[in-house]
Order: structure tokens, then C-alpha cells, then sequence
């Protein structure tokens, strides 16, 4: 089992990171697998409720626009490309009855599929973030996948941002794998579950009757599905993940945190038509130790050390802080270009005046572990990555997690150990394409 679990992380890390752009234009681009309703009927929330509608109103739905911006629809979280493509699925249990609900992003509602007895009688309200590959997949092909485990941490960082405020607690499960038989769903490769999240909490009246008189049966399933299981590397190890048992279960209450609800709002990445370059701007040093000292609390979270972070300052002579769970080194390099660090793009990208790029390294040691690791992984990453935005975002600058990296340049520039490859990449700055926003609400 070794040898195999080596093998599949192993060729996932070589595939999605250093050949990625070679071999891309191989993938079957797949249709979406399943859609809302266009004429769905609105699902309101008790007003009693006012916990999960506050959530839905000030976390989950289409918040602002960015006219300037090409994906100028925006969450409070950043999604690759704003496609938001995980569906969010809520499980209302209780009083022997079993009830299902797709979220819907448009309407901010969640429309109701499904509804059955069950043998449970306590009331418990399960949150499942749900990679739907035929959705990301039109875009992205495979490569898709690993984008919604990033979504799927940076949906995450601002719920934990929305209970720490609230005082609400609830538990993470990143092994979910047990769960995919709740949607009835055919071709389980297709829909991964990736994250459980019990918000029982959220619940003011633990109603078991929540929506009872709504209609069921909202959504379209495809009846064709031009992806089909094709033994490709990314289905092999999906197969792996969902026969995974290990137990990756963690309780969430309030820690320390800087960022208030409303000031998710000033996240922005200040993406534009014209691209995305920098005025010359070097980050204050207090905005740094902020950012520092974040890192590390949510590296603490993170088990086995299987996360490292590097803060490259764009300085006279670069300096690059390292941060693991147990302690922060400084460095300072010479001749680092920090246009090196992105790998070209279609995106005029310049970052001659970037103030720090955000390096988040994954450690190789993942390559021996069960697969399900190499996913939570890059949830944490994209976790990490919406912590150090929502800062950034209260300081007036520009925050741009990107997946496009030279990764080989970072690991033999700026990275000194063979244990660690380049998973997730942040610029920072102060951004000369700052796009008008404008709030939808």
C-alpha cells in the first residue's frame, strides 16, 4: 500500500506542479454534471435563523462587483478565476427525517433536492464542501480538482473568520469519504466530497420541520457526461481518497484574529483588463509581524509540519522569512527576480514592484502518507492563503493567490531543502489596476 500511496502522490505533485503546462492541452475538457434550475422558487430562511442567514448574507453570496475586473463577480473569498465552482450542500437531520439542500450562489438560497426518513432523531446541520469536477472541469480539465481543494480553504478561512465573531464553534472533517452517497449520485469520481463541517451551532432553533412545505427535486443531472472515468491519474486518485479511512477530524472554536466580518469586503485581488503590476510600496513592517504571527497560528493547525511558508521580500537584497510550525528563519538572498516567480500566462502579469510574494511549500514526506493528506494539504493552503488576504485586504493592498508558478525557479532559488515543493502562490502589493467596487447590497 506504501509503494502504491508513494506512487499517486507522487505523480500527483510531478504532474500538477512541474509538467501542469506541458500537458494540459491532453485532458478532456468534461461537461458540467449537474445544474440548478434557472426558475427555482426561493428558499427563505425562518428570520428566526438569523445565524445561517447572516452567514449566507455576509459570507457565501455574490457580495461586490469590480467592473474593471474580467471576473468581476465576487465572494468574500477568493476562487480561481471567480468560478466558484464547489457546490455547498447542507444536511438538515432530525425528528426522523433526512433533508438535502444545494446552495445556490445567484439566488443565495439553498434549494432543497431531497427529502427521506431516517432513523436519527436529534437535530444536527451538516455543511459538505462538494468538488463537482464537471463544473470546474470545463475550464480546467483534471487540473481542475486541485484548484477546488484551494476553494474549498479559502471558503473555510471565512467561516472560521464568520464564528470566531459570532461565537459559534463547529468541527471540521477532512476526510468526509463515507459521505458520498448522500446526494444518490452516480459516478462518485465525479463529485468529491473534500470537507464536513458540522454547524449545528449556527442553528438558533434546532427545527426539525425547516422547510418542509418546499418543493424538492430543483436540480438537473445530466443524463450524458462526456468526462466519463477514463483511468486518468486524477481518477485513480480520487479512487484512493474516497476508500481512504483515515480520520482527519478537528474542532473549531474562537482563536485570535485581527479581521472583522465586514472587513472580508475589502479583499480584493484588483485584477483588470490590463493586467496586474505594482506602484513601488514596501509592506510596513507591522503589517508583516501581522502576517506573520497569522502564518504561524494557522500553521499550528496543520499536522506533522507538512506545510512550509516563505514571505519573499522585494527589498535591495531579497529577504526571506520562513515560517514553520515551530519557528520563523530569516534569509536574504542575491539576484532573485521576482518575474521569475509566476510562470507566464495569457495575464500581463508584472511584479518588478511587488512588495512580498507568499510561497506555501508542500512537504515531500506527503508522498509516503495515504492520499487523503495530499488533500488536506492543499485545503490548508488555500485556508492559509484567505487569512493572509483578509489581512492584506484591511491594510489597503492588493492580495492575488495564483496557482500559475515557476515552481522549479522556487524550489532551486529560494527553497534549500529537497523536502519541500511549491504548492500555492500570493502577490502583495499596491496594485496600479485597482478596480472601482462596487457592492451589490
Amino acid at each position: 500500500m506504501i509503494e502504491l500511496t508513494h506512487s499517486l502522490n507522487k505523480k500527483m505533485a510531478d504532474r500538477y506542479l512541474y509538467d501542469r503546462y506541458d500537458k494540459f492541452s491532453e485532458e478532456n475538457l468534461p461537461s458540467e454534471y449537474f445544474s440548478l434550475d434557472d426558475d427555482s422558487i426561493r428558499v427563505d430562511i425562518p428570520q428566526d435563523e438569523t445565524k445561517i442567514k447572516k452567514l449566507m448574507d455576509e459570507v457565501m453570496c455574490l457580495i461586490y462587483m469590480e467592473p474593471d475586473n474580467p471576473y468581476n463577480y465576487h465572494t468574500t473569498y477568493a476562487s480561481a478565476r471567480g468560478f466558484n465552482s464547489n457546490e455547498i450542500v447542507l444536511e438538515i437531520v432530525g425528528n426522523h427525517s433526512r433533508k438535502i439542500f444545494i446552495y445556490n450562489l445567484t439566488q443565495n438560497e439553498f434549494d432543497l433536492i431531497s427529502r427521506e426518513k431516517c432513523n436519527e432523531v436529534s437535530f444536527v446541520a451538516n455543511m459538505y464542501i462538494i468538488c463537482n469536477r464537471g463544473k470546474i472541469g470545463r475550464k480546467y480539465g483534471d487540473f481542475g480538482y486541485i484548484l477546488s481543494l484551494l476553494d474549498a480553504g479559502h471558503f473555510i478561512e471565512n467561516i472560521k473568520c464568520f464564528s470566531i465573531e459570532e461565537k459559534l464553534s463547529f468541527t471540521l472533517d477532512y476526510n468526509p469519504c463515507t459521505s458520498i452517497d448522500m446526494l444518490r449520485l452516480p459516478k462518485p469520481y465525479q463529485i468529491v466530497p473534500l470537507v464536513k463541517l458540522d454547524i449545528t451551532d449556527f442553528f438558533v432553533k434546532k427545527q426539525e420541520n425547516l422547510w418542509d412545505n418546499e418543493n424538492v427535486n430543483k436540480v438537473k443531472f445530466s443524463d450524458t457526461y462526456t468526462g466519463n472515468k477514463s483511468g486518468s491519474l486524477v481518477d485513480q486518485f480520487i479512487d484512493k481518497v474516497l476508500e481512504s479511512k483515515v480520520p482527519i477530524v478537528e474542532k473549531f472554536s474562537n482563536i485570535r484574529t485581527s479581521v472583522k466580518v465586514k472587513e472580508l469586503l475589502m479583499r480584493t485581488s484588483s485584477q483588470s483588463a490590463q493586467g496586474y503590476s505594482f506602484f513601488p510600496y514596501e509592506c510596513p513592517d507591522d503589517v508583516l509581524d501581522e502576517i506573520i504571527d497569522s502564518v504561524k497560528l494557522s500553521l499550528a493547525d496543520v499536522t506533522d509540519d507538512l506545510i512550509c511558508v516563505q514571505l519573499v521580500m522585494n527589498t535591495d537584497s531579497v529577504r526571506v522569512y520562513e515560517i514553520k510550525r515551530d519557528h520563523v528563519n530569516t534569509k536574504e538572498l542575491n539576484d532573485i527576480d521576482m518575474n521569475s516567480l509566476p510562470h507566464d500566462s495569457l495575464d500581463y502579469v508584472d511584479l518588478k514592484n511587488v512588495s512580498v510574494g507568499v510561497i506555501m511549500y508542500t512537504n515531500c514526506k506527503l508522498y509516503e502518507m495515504n492520499e487523503i493528506w495530499y488533500q488536506y494539504t492543499y485545503i490548508k493552503m488555500g485556508e492559509i492563503a484567505q487569512r493572509i488576504s483578509n489581512i492584506c485586504g484591511t491594510k489597503e493592498l492588493s492580495a492575488r493567490p495564483m496557482k500559475n508558478m515557476n515552481d522549479l525557479y522556487m524550489k532551486n532559488r529560494l527553497m534549500e531543502s529537497d523536502s519541500y515543493d511549491p504548492g500555492y502562490f500570493i502577490v502583495i502589493g499596491k496594485s496600479m489596476n485597482d478596480s472601482l467596487k462596487m457592492l451589490m447590497r
